[in-house]
């Protein structure tokens, strides 16, 4: 725009030192109301307010020229911000995009996982209806049990009098047999005492004996059921004797009251213990020494090798 003001302006101006310089050449004697005089009195005027209009408007539009200039300048300065605001929004949009695919990726996953978990749900439901017709099943069979129980519970309190009634008899027929269990021992011990009396010695006192035994030989308390022997092995080794074992409801040995204890079968004696046999029922000491003296008090039978 500007340089076409300045073409339009030169030649403005050429045209008019043109007409200036064609009446410039008439000769003023010939045609005097055209001389160079007259020319430049009637145009020049009206030239430099022309030109100088001209310069106004080539100032003004040089003026606007630039304005325009920065304003397109300031419009690249802004385009090239929107081209990088667009890049980077191209860029957030394009990870927008892989999230979307990977979110899509998972959500199909999870319907996969929803399908299986609703199989696995169907199966359970199948299994949670035979498990309630199996528990309905056991609640009637306990049902059944209640009632039963509740039968046997009557027939019971309808038995109660007279089992308590048995149970008497039985306590009585017990201590019957115990006694019985008790003769029967003794009678036994008294077999094995007589088939051992060859070579034995019986003695009964009410004062303490010393007694030597050689090895294997046996000393037994012989007074029945209801009179016990004092045995104190002074020197020497030996064992408890007893027909009963260490346990059962039988268990049963020799007192040991010097150790508070009891001493089986095999059990062996303490030098200078206090050993009562309790019964004349087979029990007694055996020597497993060389040879052994006993402090004896109380009926006792000597049962050699």
């Amino acid at each position: 725009m500007k340089k076409r003001v300045r073409i339009l302006a030169i030649t403005l101006a050429v045209l008019m030192a043109a007409t200036v310089t064609v009446y410039a050449a008439y000769d003023s004697t010939t045609d005097p109301l055209i001389s160079k005089s007259y020319l430049e009195q009637i145009f020049k005027s009206q030239i430099d307010a022309e030109i100088e209009a001209l310069r106004g408007t080539v100032e003004t539009q040089g003026t606007t020229i630039a304005d325009l200039t920065q304003k397109i300048t300031d419009l690249l300065a802004a385009n090239e911000k929107q081209a990088s605001d667009m890049a980077k929004f191209a860029k957030q949009y394009e990870d927008l995009l892989k999230l979307v695919n990977a979110q899509d990726e998972k959500i199909k996953t999870l319907e996969k996982n929803v399908g299986a978990q609703d199989k696995t749900i169907g199966e359970l439901s199948t299994k949670v209806g035979t498990l309630e017709t199996t528990i309905k099943a056991a609640q009637e069979l306990m049902n059944t049990f209640v009632t039963r129980i509740s039968e046997v519970e009557t027939k019971l309190s309808a038995l109660s009098t007279t089992s308590e009634k048995q149970s008497g008899d039985i306590k009585i027929l017990q201590t019957q047999l115990s006694d019985l269990n008790s003769a029967v021992s003794t009678l036994r011990t008294a077999v094995t005492l007589l088939s051992q009396s060859s070579g034995s010695t019986t003695s009964d006192t009410a004062e303490i004996k010393v007694i030597h035994l050689e090895k294997g030989q046996k000393l037994i308390c012989n007074g029945g059921s209801d009179v016990s022997t004092e045995i104190y092995l002074r020197a020497g080794e030996a064992i408890a004797v007893s027909q009963y074992d260490s346990d059962g409801a039988f268990a049963q040995g020799l007192a040991d009251l010097t150790h508070g204890k009891e001493l089986f079968k095999g059990d062996a004696l303490d030098v200078n213990a206090y050993i009562i046999v309790p019964r004349g029922d087979g029990r007694g000491v055996q020597v497993t020494s060389d040879e052994a003296y006993f402090l004896v008090r109380g009926p006792y039978t000597i049962v050699k090798k």
